[in-house]
């Protein structure tokens, strides 16, 4: 049922009012006009009346306000009804009211379904009329439920009584020209898909990022987007458009929640957010470790590192030196192959996923080259022996040894092995002393055990990364010794004193040995010892002479391991008288002693008393025209 409501105002709107009945008698034959439906009014048009809505966009919660105006007339007027439709699956009359001073009469109000009728006079003017534009009456509609978009419309003029006029001050009646209210949206659903990125996306070390995002609202459209920040500004919202580019420099290291709110034009909301990722920190320090850490000859060289980063993940590059950087992992293999020998600084960089980086580094020694080495002599008394010539005898060999690497250093002391005639290498490293000038000196002992013939040393010398290089010598032993005692006649000499022996070894092919020895005689003693060393194979005599005394020659038998003994006393000792060297004892020897005859000069001193004299002569007398063994 309709409802409605009748308000009697001044006597004057009582008069205009009954004479509405004879003008809609008139207007109903169709001659009002139809509304505007776009919202604008037609070319020339005047006594406008028009359906205007503040807020055309609205929540089913919220009521949708209808203001009736009137506009251009063309004269004045008391009074205006309305009849106003709207749809009624999206909205429902709520109420009617007077527009307000001067329009201040509600005459009748009735509001059933889809269906507005609305009087309203002026009150205290009704009797001079009004024409200024003004706003006739308040509608209020209440969204029935469901979203969508409508309008609020002028019913078409069908009666006298259902029709839209104003009424002039001579009560005729005025058809305006209608214009329909603009679309109303009723809108309570929030916008959708709504998105927010951040860029750079993930960590990052940076002052600003750019904030891109978006939404869609089906009916309304999206009339706002806001921003809230973490951290700044206590996370207020702000209006921002995208794309919007956010200082974050305030922002600590870590993760910060940036959230955009879109609102469409009925005022519903939605959010996003993301993370702003802050890193500003490089990892923590480290340093990487290479095995082998020192020298090394390796074709590859292995390098470990790891290090932490508080926020974000860790990648590496390596360097060699001054070249460049390359993703790395680890364990990282670092080939040598191209490196030259020396040190070289392998480098590090540590990355985190915001680009800060960490720098360690670790030094590599690589010597591929070999060390230096050489046998430069083996001597046994103070005589070289690798010449092929003397030969060593019984006794201390010292071998030098020169060695030395300039990039890793040796090592210690090279190893240094003689290897005798058919034997086994014997190692004599123990007993090799450091020089201190790049040479080693070593001592092997040829023994009696020793077999003769080439003995052959080799030396190694290694570096500190391992490089290895040798050197050979050789020398040649013969330990063949005759020792024994030689016997001067009468020698009696009063002090200590040296008397030069020479030894010649025969056997059948010939001479094959000589060796003058000085043989020292103690005082009072006429016997002396010697030695004789470097003795070839194959001897069977030995003769003996010393100045003054006569040769004399023995048969000798080798003894076990080439030492034998040979005494020159007793019945083989060497008689005294010959003076003159000729091995026989003659007149020409008595005429050298007579030249010399109580002399101290050393000459003819048969028995070494210092003084040529009596005794002497009695020794040659003794042994006149004795003759000497053959050499």
């Amino acid at each position: 049922m309709r409802k409605a409501v009748m308000v009697f105002g001044a006597i004057a709107l009582l008069s205009v009012a009954a004479t509405w009945g004879c003008a809609l008698a008139d207007a109903a034959d169709g001659t009002g006009r139809a509304a505007s439906t776009d919202g604008s009014a037609p070319a020339g048009a005047a006594n406008i009346l028009s359906l205007n809505v503040a807020d055309v966009f609205v929540k089913p919660s919220e009521s949708v306000v209808v203001t009736m105006d009137v506009s251009q007339l063309l004269q004045a007027v008391n009074g205006c009804q309305a009849v106003i439709g709207c749809d009624p699956a999206l909205l429902t009359p709520a109420g009617a009211a007077e527009g307000g001073d001067p329009w201040d009469t509600l005459i009748y109000a009735a509001m059933a379904g889809g269906s507005v009728d609305v009087s309203v006079g002026v009150g205290a003017l009704g009797h001079v009329g009004i024409q200024a534009d003004g706003t006739v009456a308040r509608l209020t509609f209440t969204p029935a439920g469901p979203d969508g978009q409508t309008t609020i419309w002028f019913r078409p003029d069908v009666s006298d009584v259902e029709s839209t006029i104003i009424s002039d001050m001579s009560a005729e009646a005025i058809y305006p020209d209608k214009i329909n209210s603009p679309v109303i949206t009723i809108d309570g659903t929030p916008p959708a898909d709504v998105q927010i990125a951040v860029d750079p996306a993930g960590w990052a070390n940076t002052n600003s990022v750019t904030l891109t995002f978006s939404a869609s609202d089906a009916l309304s459209g999206v009339d706002l987007y806001e921003l809230s920040i973490e951290g700044i500004d206590g996370g207020a919202y702000f209006a921002a458009s995208s794309p919007h580019v956010q200082d974050v420099s305030a922002l600590a290291d870590g993760t910060h929640i940036a959230t955009v709110r879109a609102t469409d034009k009925a005022g519903n909301s939605a959010s996003a957010a993301a993370e702003i990722r802050i890193d500003r920190t490089p990892p923590e320090p480290f340093t990487p470790v290479a095995d082998p850490a020192s020298w090394t000859n390796a074709s590859e060289i292995t390098i470990t590192f790891s290090t932490t980063d508080a926020l974000s993940a860790v990648h590496y590059q390596v360097a060699v030196d001054a070249g460049a950087f390359s993703d790395a992992a680890s364990p990282y293999a670092l080939p040598t192959a191209g490196l030259t020998d020396g040190e070289h600084i392998v480098s590090v960089n540590a990355i985190d996923e915001a680009g800060n980086s960490r720098l360690g580094q670790v030094s590599v020694y690589v010597d591929k080259a070999l060390p230096l080495i050489d046998v430069t002599s083996a001597t046994q008394n103070g005589i070289e022996l690798t010449s092929g010539s003397p030969n060593a005898v019984q006794g201390t060999v010292v071998i030098t040894v020169a060695a030395s690497d300039g990039t890793a250093g040796l090592a210690g002391v090279p190893s240094v092995s003689v290897t005798p005639n058919g034997g086994a290498p014997e190692d004599i490293t123990p007993t090799g002393i450091d020089n201190g000038d790049g040479t080693f000196t070593y001592s092997y002992e040829v023994t009696a055990a020793t077999p003769d013939g080439i003995a052959a040393i080799g030396a190694t010398a290694t570096d500190n990364a391992g490089n290895a290089a040798s050197a050979a010598a050789s020398f040649t032993v013969n330990k063949n010794r005759i020792a024994g005692l030689v016997e001067l006649d009468a020698l009696n000499p009063k002090i200590s004193i040296v008397r030069p022996v020479t030894f010649k070894a025969s056997g059948p092919g010939g001479m094959l040995g000589e060796w003058t020895v000085n043989v020292t005689f103690m005082p009072g003693s006429p016997v002396g010892s010697y030695q004789l060393d470097d003795v070839p194979d194959g001897i069977t005599h030995l003769s003996a002479k010393s100045p003054w005394n006569l040769r004399c020659k023995v048969a000798i038998v080798p003894g076990a391991n080439g030492m034998t003994i040979v005494n020159f006393t007793d019945g083989v000792m060497l008689l005294g008288g010959d003076i003159n060297g000729s091995n026989t004892v003659n007149i020409a020897d008595y005429a050298g002693m007579k030249s010399h005859w109580f002399s101290i000069d050393g000459e003819a001193d048969i028995n070494g008393d210092n003084e040529v004299g009596l005794p002497d002569y009695v020794i040659m007398k003794r042994n006149w025209f004795r003759i000497g063994d053959p050499e």
